[in-house]
């Protein structure tokens, strides 16, 4: 299913291409000051997502729980006095195969996973357009 998402995800946004605005990719915590990414052309745009990716898992350790866990054995929930069986965490293992292939330079997975958890500590971003004051 993430395969099949993934190729979705990649043919809407390569329709964006045309429309393409000239941005920045902002990333910034409060440990962190503001690295400013140049997404001024659509090429670049994706490479952005890629090298956050990489900037995160390298630097901050931010997809330890992808990287390690069995995505078989996780349950949904946190109560450990569950009666019955726990259901499978699918947002997990949602989350495990896009890792994968971040893992492997795939910008449309680096760009869903980013996005998808840009609310998590140390892994908030922006994209800012940028204006052309040249152009009326």
């Amino acid at each position: 299913m993430a395969h099949q998402l993934i190729k979705y995800l990649r043919k809407y946004i390569e329709r964006w291409e045309k429309n393409f605005v000239p941005s920045v990719i902002v990333y910034e915590h409060r440990k962190q000051d503001a690295i400013i990414l140049d997404a001024t052309t659509f090429e670049k745009w994706q490479q952005c997502f890629v090298w956050l990716f990489h900037f995160l898992k390298d630097n901050w350790e931010c997809y330890g729980e992808l990287a390690e866990a069995d995505p078989s054995e996780v349950p949904a929930g946190e109560d450990p006095g569950m009666l019955v069986e726990p259901k499978i965490d699918k947002d997990l293992q949602y989350q495990q195969k896009l890792y994968q292939a971040a893992c492997q330079d795939d910008w449309a997975a680096a760009y869903e996973l980013l996005h998808s958890r840009e609310d998590w500590e140390y892994e908030h971003w922006d994209e800012v357009h940028l204006t052309d004051p040249t152009k009326k």
